[in-house]
């Protein structure tokens, strides 16, 4: 696809039952949406990048702006702190179970 434009809201929840079977399988701990508009089909709710309380598939989520040039709400700075945050994040889980 050219942008989210091209995917309808019908195509989104059938990928997000499909995705949320795969997390329930493999059981990653975190996932990651990269976009708040699929954050927000796939879950139901609006939300800000970061962390949320809201499992999907039994993972923890995180959610960072999408990193498409045409997403100009987010400047890249803001992308790159996301991104940082969301090493951080996985860097305190792993020293919490240690």
């Amino acid at each position: 696809t050219h942008g989210i434009h091209e995917v309808s809201t019908s195509e989104f929840r059938r990928g997000a039952k499909v995705l949320r079977e795969k997390i329930e399988r493999y059981r990653p701990r975190v996932i990651c949406f990269i976009g708040l508009t699929g954050y927000r089909i796939c879950c139901g709710t609006e939300k800000s990048p970061g962390t949320h309380a809201q499992r999907f598939g039994g993972a923890s989520v995180f959610v960072i702006p999408s990193t498409s040039p045409r997403n100009a709400r987010y400047s890249l700075e803001m992308i790159v702190a996301a991104l940082r945050d969301l090493k951080e994040y996985i860097a305190n889980l792993r020293s919490a179970e240690s």
